[in-house]
């Protein structure tokens, strides 16, 4: 019987930017760091699935103060700027995973909190699992 599984990634598709949504890296899928190298998936299996991820937001849609705000956050936070999910993974189905910025967090203390970002699911297409 082959076992159900999934896939999560961040590197395939075209992320929709224009809906406020951007990459982000995976970092642990499970508990257990991904390789160093960027990988185009993550084989998991199929049921609830803990994700840790940073976000990628695009420099330009964000002034010099948030992106000054962003920078110290992520000095003095560590791992408090990387967020986790959970994801309830389906038999034979990519979930592609982004990061939505949250326009109205943009000030200096919800940048503070790492408020200014979610992780989100921004599609999941199907794909067989071997």
């Amino acid at each position: 019987i082959a076992q159900s599984c999934g896939y999560v990634t961040a590197q395939e598709g075209t992320v929709p930017e224009s809906k406020g949504i951007f990459r982000v890296e995976i970092t642990q899928v499970e508990g257990r760091s991904t390789p160093l190298a960027p990988t185009n998936r993550h084989r998991v299996a199929a049921g609830k699935r803990v994700l840790v991820v940073s976000e990628l937001i695009s420099h330009t849609r964000l002034n010099s103060a948030q992106l000054l705000q962003i920078k110290k956050m992520k000095k003095f936070a560590f791992a408090r700027a990387y967020k986790s999910m959970v994801l309830d993974v389906k038999p034979g189905m990519s979930y592609r995973i982004g990061a939505r910025l949250i326009k109205d967090k943009l000030d200096t203390k919800s940048i503070r909190d790492n408020a200014y970002w979610e992780p989100v699911v921004w599609e999941a297409v199907p794909q067989a699992c071997p």
